[in-house]
């Protein structure tokens, strides 16, 4: 077979492993707890509730998966409700069953009220083996990078406006993966550029206790100070967070934000 032929057939077996992983990863967040749930569910009402309820976490979970949240508390977020999940589908069957008469369920239903609190058991079990494998994975990974959100340096004093935000992508270092944006400052009055980076590094000091060192400017930049790297993030959601701020030729200001990780 022809190369072409070949990175055709592998780029279509990539997609469709894409696509099965993610059918498996949608059924074990939204289909299979609504399965358990409308099993072990003794009424009408109980069972809508709960649908709802989990419905709303499934789907919680499948926009943090997919990033639409962000990513700073992507993958503790996910940890997180799949722990509310095996809550909801151990306790609420109890609840709801105090809150029936005292009638027991008989024949079918009695019959599929135990077949979901099995499925509701092995799913339990299931999703907890494999949250606590993977939990124990990306601690024992360490920690893990995107490119920092537009919003990262916080709201700047009235002196300063942020002209414009450059997503300068990830790239691979010697020993780590770093995630860039630069962040475009301009002064708002007759400022010297002095003045502004100064104002940059005490708005950044004060609201983000970073704390800055001279550092040698790199090209385009006539001065530079850089911050101390430090570890940033949510227990799952861990990274090296590195500053620079820079005085540019142009006499604008530039924060270099980066974040880090260590795989």
């Amino acid at each position: 077979m022809a190369a072409d032929g070949i990175d055709e057939v592998i780029g279509n077996l990539s997609v469709s492993a894409s696509t099965v992983t993610r059918v498996l990863v949608l059924c074990s967040m939204l289909v299979a707890p609504l399965v358990c749930w409308s099993l072990v569910a003794e009424t009408v009402r109980g069972r809508i509730v709960g649908i709802m309820v989990l419905a709303a976490i499934g789907a919680a979970q499948v926009a943090l998966g997919a990033g639409r949240l962000g990513h700073d508390f992507q993958l503790t977020g996910i940890a997180v409700l799949a722990v509310l999940v095996m809550v909801v589908l151990m306790t609420a069957p109890i609840i709801e069953a105090g809150t029936t008469d005292d009638v027991a369920p008989q024949g079918i239903t009695k019959a599929r009220i135990a077949v979901g609190w099995l499925l509701s058991g092995g799913y339990c079990v299931l999703s907890g083996g494999l949250l606590a494998v993977g939990t124990l994975l990306v601690l024992a990974m360490g920690r893990w990078a995107w490119v920092p959100p537009v919003d990262a340096i916080g709201s700047l004093p009235e002196s300063l406006v942020l002209s414009e935000t450059i997503d300068a992508g990830c790239a691979a270092r010697s020993s780590n993966n770093s995630c860039d944006r630069e962040f475009i400052i301009e002064g708002r009055g007759d400022q010297s550029p002095e003045e502004i980076a100064a104002q940059v590094r005490l708005h950044l000091e004060d609201t983000a206790a970073w704390t800055f060192t001279p550092g040698t400017p790199t090209r385009g930049a006539s001065a530079s100070w850089n911050g101390t790297c430090r570890m940033e993030g949510w227990l799952l959601d861990r990274h090296d967070s590195c500053l620079r701020v820079a005085l540019r030729d142009d006499a604008r200001i530039s924060v270099y934000l980066s974040y880090k990780d260590d795989w």
